[in-house]
């Protein structure tokens, strides 16, 4: 039996925390590596992190990839995971001689966990980054926190750091990484999104073709598979909303990723119109 996750975890309180949700975690507990480490490898029974950045280009843009390779059977979870997924945690704050770090997750699939159905990966991945040099030589520190499930689920924690290099495997990886991810530019934008009149899902306006659709919102948010519906401006979709935190106001901006046979395009800070709005293209 799958097992859901706290999506409030933090790090350095993952053995205490795992008490107060209630859950039943694998017996070993989550792996940690100290910045003194300077490791840039974790292997643990379910995955198996690795850190990798190349040296800066001539715009001075370090680039590099967080590897996951995952275990036969095992699986983990993209930014918006479900309701029972935990969502994961990547944070380059902690490193030296780079500034505004963006990270970009390739694209998700969905896959069932009990009665739940949870967004993420069953293969192995790379998270991509790239960051702004503004020393010779940085450091990249990746502060991670990911869950990885198989008949049990398992918080990994881990501190990973590395120095940029010139590695034709190191190359490779971030490559395949860069192109596993979906595009953000294109003809594949909703035309419209607004909140359903009793605000339990999203009504999208798109493209025609469009076989599946993910949303990342506030924390705590969860969203189904697209429900296909009529409308006389042209093909659109619901998008009904799963879970959502108690008291929370509906957010007003999202995240969707549309996909459409081989084509895949990733939509940040979406406005929604609320639900007495007529919507309007985009």
């Amino acid at each position: 039996m799958s097992i859901g996750f706290c999506t409030s975890l933090r790090a350095e309180a993952v053995s205490r925390l795992l008490l107060a949700c209630g859950l039943a975690f694998a017996a070993f507990p989550a792996q940690a590596i100290t910045p003194a480490d300077q490791n840039a490898e974790l292997r643990s029974d379910g995955a198996t992190l690795r850190l990798v950045a190349l040296k800066g280009d001539a715009d001075g843009m370090v680039r590099g990839a967080l590897s996951i390779e995952l275990a036969p059977g095992w699986k983990t979870y993209w930014t918006a995971p479900g309701p029972v997924g935990l969502a994961p945690r990547i944070d380059l704050s902690e490193s030296t001689g780079i500034e505004d770090p963006v990270l970009q997750y390739p694209i998700p699939a969905r896959f069932a966990e009990g009665d739940a159905e949870s967004v993420g990966y069953a293969e192995p991945m790379a998270v991509f980054f790239e960051a702004k040099a503004i020393e010779a030589m940085p450091r990249i520190e990746a502060d991670i926190l990911i869950g990885v499930c198989r008949e049990i689920c398992v918080p990994l924690a881990a501190r990973l750091s590395v120095f940029p290099s010139e590695g034709l495997s190191d190359r490779a990886l971030v490559l395949s990484a860069k192109e596993a991810l979906p595009a953000e530019a294109g003809s594949l934008a909703p035309r419209s999104v607004r909140w359903s009149q009793d605000l339990s899902g999203l009504e999208v306006g798109s493209l025609a073709g469009v076989t599946d659709a993910f949303i990342d919102a506030s924390p705590g948010w969860s969203f189904g598979p697209p429900i296909p519906t009529s409308t006389p401006t042209g093909p659109s979709f619901t998008i009904p909303v799963l879970a959502r935190p108690s008291g929370s106001q509906v957010p007003m901006h999202v995240s969707i990723l549309l996909i459409a046979a081989e084509k895949a395009q990733l939509s940040r800070s979406v406005q929604v119109d609320p639900p007495d709005s007529p919507g309007r293209d985009r």
